[in-house]
This record gives C-alpha cells, structure tokens and sequence, in this order.
C-alpha cells in the first residue's frame, strides 16, 4: 500500500494531516511521517482507518471535518 499516496488523496479532499490525524486517533508527526515515507508501515488500526476514510462519500468527510474541528477547538 502506497500509504503516501493514499494520505495525498485524502488532503485532495478537503482535510488536513491535523483532522486526519484526530480522525483516525494519532499524532499529527505520524500523518506527516507517513506522507513523506519517513515511515513506510502504520499499525493495523491506522492503516485501516485511513483506508475507511479514503472510502469515505464527501457527506462522511465533511461530518468527520465537523467533528474533528470541534476537538481541535477551531
């Protein structure tokens, strides 16, 4: 899995590594080590959520951007 390109098409959509990261539950660094193939393997739960969420209809995505900028307090 191209974890890099898969990050790449979620940010096309509108989110950013920080709601994606808040959305799939880990470090903002971790996103952003995944995108510059820093790391090249996530743990399993990761790796499923950013495959859900690159599945996601745009009505999901902008829910879980809702929802993830409330956390963030923005």
């Amino acid at each position: 899995m191209d974890w890099s390109q898969l990050i790449s098409s979620i940010q096309k959509r509108g989110l950013s590594q920080m709601q994606i990261s808040a959305i799939c539950g880990c470090g903002q660094a971790t996103i952003s080590d995944l995108l510059k193939g820093t790391t090249t393997e996530p743990r399993f739960a990761l790796g499923q959520q950013l495959i859900v969420l690159s599945k996601a209809s745009d009505r999901e995505l902008k829910r879980l951007r809702t929802r993830s900028e409330a956390k963030e307090g923005v």
